[in-house]
């Protein structure tokens, strides 16, 4: 059986972003009167020019990230465009780089993800294990730490799922 679209974000995405780990609260877009009075919220069909983005990442009031879900079957890597498209479509955010008004995007197909940093202009998105957890969604952040801190963020959380590896520090 083919997993739908659907099902892939409420019991695959939607799980990934409540973990423990990363803590986003998860609300539909039409729940929401003030944008501004989000925190570490993933709001779920978020409004742009070009379509409503599957997720859109709030840190503090801020719009900081746009995730672009697509079912299992569909390979994640190709789908990055859609949220940069997305990315391009918001009403003014926390800064522009080139055409983007959000800084930091996301694809995935519940198991796959891949992530771009668009702050700088020779940009490569990579896999990530994981989403970023909400403390290091940081516009203001050198793009060099950003990677450095997310890295050695989510080996130490990899490290505590071991406990034979506790008595070493990381």
């Amino acid at each position: 059986m083919t997993e739908s679209e659907a099902w892939t974000r409420k019991k695959r995405i939607d799980e990934k972003l409540k973990s423990s780990l990363l803590k986003w609260t998860v609300i539909h877009n039409d729940q929401v009167d003030d944008h501004a009075s989000l925190s570490n919220h993933a709001v779920e069909e978020f409004p742009t020019e070009t379509g409503p983005a599957d997720y859109a990442l709030f840190v503090e009031g801020k719009l900081l990230g746009i995730i672009e879900a697509k079912k299992v079957s569909v390979g994640a890597g190709n789908v990055l465009e859609q949220a940069k498209r997305y990315a391009k479509g918001v009403p003014d955010t926390v800064g522009e780089w080139r055409e983007y008004k959000v800084p930091f995007l996301y694809s995935t197909n519940g198991e796959l993800i891949f992530h771009i940093d668009v702050r700088k202009k020779l940009n490569s998105s990579h896999q990530l294990f994981d989403f970023h957890y909400t403390g290091c969604l940081n516009p203001g952040m050198p793009k060099e730490s950003f990677s450095w801190w997310t890295g050695v963020h989510w080996l130490r959380k990899l490290y505590r799922k071991f406990p034979h590896l506790k008595h070493r520090r990381v």
